[in-house]
């Protein structure tokens, strides 16, 4: 257990590496900036997600593969694979939906020319 956590503590370690974010980034001034960092937070949950179902496919097909006498075993590693490549399908897919939905419908004031207004002026 202890030899696990310490390899994937190295996983996490690029992570951390690049945690330096401006904390401005991520005020919520208008419903553009509350959009962005809704999209923002949901790619960054995507590609941690992908990268975990990535790592399932690798460790489907070790069992897969370490396990060659034993059907069972097989059996499991072949649905780890199956279970790793349904679960990168569908992420990917939210991902594109969600930057599909963001490109599609710009929340962006509209550019409204206002007349400017002469008042009438007194000549007394």
């Amino acid at each position: 257990m202890k030899k696990v956590l310490a390899t994937a503590s190295l996983f996490v370690l690029p992570v951390l590496s690049l945690a330096q974010t401006n904390a401005t980034k991520f005020s919520v001034t208008n419903i553009n900036t509350a959009a962005n960092t809704v999209v923002g937070v949901i790619n960054i949950v995507v590609m941690v997600l992908v990268a975990i179902a990535v790592f399932w496919v690798i460790w489907g097909a070790f069992q897969f593969v370490l396990a060659a006498g034993d059907e069972e075993k097989r059996k499991e590693g072949k649905n780890k694979i199956l279970y790793g490549i349904i679960g990168i399908f569908i992420m990917l897919s939210v991902y594109g939906l969600v930057n599909i939905l963001v490109n599609s419908f710009q929340f962006s004031p509209a550019n409204v020319n206002v007349p400017a207004v002469k008042l009438p002026t007194s000549n007394n």
